[in-house]
C-alpha cells in the first residue's frame, strides 16, 4: 500500500484553510465567462460617457446659442445707438454750411472801398484816410477765416461720425456671422468704444459748432458796424458837403440880395419906382436858399409898395394940380402933372431926379401926409412914404411918418415891422 501524500500547512493557516491544491494538467482550458463581463462592464461604462458628453455637448451648445443671440442683439443695440448719434452729428452739416453761407454774405456786404488790402499792397489813400474802418474789416477778415477754420473742424468731427459708423456695421456684420463667443466679445468690445467715442464726438462737435455760432456772430456785428459806420460818416460827409454847399449858396444869394437892395434904394432914392421893381421882378433872377428868397421877396414888396405910391401921386397930380406948389427956383408956380419921368410946372418938365428934398416933401406932405389928407391915404401910404424919405436920409421924418400911420390904423403894425421897419433901422 502506497504511503498517504502529505499536505503542507503554511504557517498562520488554519486545517480548515487548507486546501489540497489540484494540480492542473496542461490540457485543461481557462473558463470564458470573465472576459465577457469585463467587455460588458465597458460597453455599461462608455455608454454613460457617450450619454453624458451628448448631454453636456448639448447642454453647452444652448448655452452658445443663447449667449450669440444676446451678442448679437447687443451689437445690435449698441450699431443703432451708434447710427442715431452719427445721424444727429451729420444734421449739424446744415448748420455748417448755413454759418458759412450767412458770413460770407455778411462780408461780401461790405462795400469795396472799405475791404482791406492784400498783405502785399499799401493801403490806397482812400482806405487809409478812414483809421477808423481800417482795422475794423481786417477784424472781419480774420473772423471770417477764424469761422472757416472752426466749421472745418466739425466737419471733420461730422466726417469721423461716420467712419466710427461704418466701423461699428463692420463689427455688427461680424458679430452676426461669427459663432465664436470669445470673439464676438471682441467685437462688442470694440463697439462699445465706437459708441464712447462717437458720443464724445457729439459733445466735441457741439462745443465746435457753438464757438462757431459765436465767431458767426461777432461777424455779422462787425459787418452791421463797420456798414452803419460806413452809412454815418456817409451822411456826414453828405452833411458837411450840403452845409458847406449852402454856406457858399447863402453867401452868393447874400451877396445878390445885397446888389439888389443897393440897386433898389438907389432907384428909390431917385424916385425911379418903376425901375426898382422892373430890377427886382426881371426874369433869370434865382435865389437858392430860403433866407435869400425871403430877402429878395421882401424886397419885391417894398419896391411895389413905393411903385404904387408913385403911380398914385402921378394920378393925384393929374386930377389935381397943386396950386403954387412949386418953389424951388424963386417964386411959386403950380405943379400941373407929372409923368414917370419929369414933374410938370406950367410948360417945364423937371426929371425928378432934379427935385430938390424940400420940394419933394412939400409934394408928399399936400398929397399923403399932411392934416389936410384923408386918414385912409395917410395910414396906406405911410410905409412907402417912410420908406422913401429913409433912403434920403431923413430917418426921423420917416420913423413919425410911419408911426402916424399905425396910430391911425393899428393893423397896419405887422406890415409896418415887415417892410418899413427894418429897412429904416438898417439906414
Amino acid at each position: 500500500m502506497a504511503p498517504a501524500k502529505q499536505i503542507k500547512v503554511h504557517k498562520g493557516q488554519s486545517k480548515s484553510d487548507r486546501k489540497p491544491r489540484r494540480k492542473l494538467s496542461g490540457g485543461r482550458k481557462k473558463s470564458s465567462l470573465t472576459p465577457l463581463w469585463i467587455l460588458l462592464g465597458l460597453m455599461i461604462i462608455g455608454g454613460s460617457t457617450v450619454v453624458y458628453t451628448i448631454k453636456s455637448n448639448t447642454r453647452k451648445a444652448r448655452v452658445t446659442a443663447h449667449a450669440l443671440e444676446q451678442q448679437r442683439k447687443k451689437a445690435d443695440d449698441l450699431c443703432e445707438a451708434i447710427s442715431k448719434t452719427a445721424a444727429s452729428i451729420a444734421r449739424l452739416d446744415r448748420d455748417v454750411e448755413s454759418l458759412r453761407s450767412a458770413a460770407r454774405e455778411d462780408v461780401t456786404a461790405i462795400p469795396e472801398s472799405l475791404a482791406p488790402p492784400p498783405a502785399d499792397e499799401a493801403p490806397s489813400e482812400q482806405f487809409a484816410a478812414r483809421p477808423g474802418l481800417k482795422t475794423d474789416p481786417e477784424r472781419l477778415v480774420g473772423l471770417e477765416k477764424e469761422l472757416n477754420e472752426q466749421l472745418h473742424k466739425v466737419e471733420a468731427v461730422i466726417y469721423d461720425a461716420g467712419e466710427i459708423e461704418a466701423i461699428a456695421n463692420s463689427d455688427r456684420a461680424s458679430v452676426r456671422r461669427d459663432i465664436d463667443p470669445r470673439r464676438n466679445a471682441l467685437k462688442l468690445s470694440s463697439l462699445n468704444a465706437s459708441l464712447s467715442r462717437i458720443q464724445k464726438s457729439t459733445k466735441d462737435a457741439d462745443k465746435k459748432l457753438e464757438l462757431a455760432r459765436t465767431i458767426a456772430k461777432e461777424v455779422e456785428d462787425l459787418s452791421k458796424k463797420i456798414i452803419e459806420d460806413d452809412r454815418r460818416r456817409k451822411e456826414e460827409e453828405a452833411r458837411k458837403s450840403a452845409e458847406k454847399k449852402r454856406r457858399e449858396q447863402l453867401q452868393a444869394d447874400t451877396k445878390q440880395a445885397e446888389k439888389h437892395r443897393a440897386q433898389m434904394l438907389a432907384s428909390i432914392k431917385d424916385f425911379k419906382m418903376e425901375q426898382a421893381h422892373a430890377t427886382l421882378t426881371a426874369p433869370g433872377i434865382s435865389y437858392h436858399t430860403d433866407e435869400g428868397t425871403a430877402q429878395h421877396q421882401l424886397m419885391v414888396e417894398q419896391s411895389k409898395e413905393l411903385l404904387a405910391m408913385k403911380t398914385t401921386l402921378l394920378g393925384f397930380l393929374s386930377e389935381k394940380p397943386f396950386t403954387w406948389g412949386w418953389r424951388q427956383d424963386g417964386s411959386p408956380r403950380d405943379i400941373t402933372g407929372a409923368t414917370v419921368e419929369h414933374l410938370l410946372v406950367g410948360e417945364r418938365k423937371i426929371p425928378w431926379t432934379q427935385v430938390s428934398l424940400p420940394q419933394m416933401w412939400s409934394i408928399m406932405n399936400e398929397y399923403f401926409c399932411g392934416t389936410k389928407v384923408k386918414p385912409t391915404i395917410r395910414s396906406n401910404y405911410s410905409i412907402p412914404v417912410s420908406i422913401y424919405f429913409a433912403t434920403k436920409g431923413k430917418i426921423d421924418r420917416a420913423e413919425t411918418i410911419l408911426e402916424t400911420g399905425v396910430s391911425m390904423l393899428p393893423a397896419l403894425e405887422t406890415k409896418a415891422n415887415r417892410l418899413a421897419r427894418p429897412l429904416i433901422d438898417s439906414l
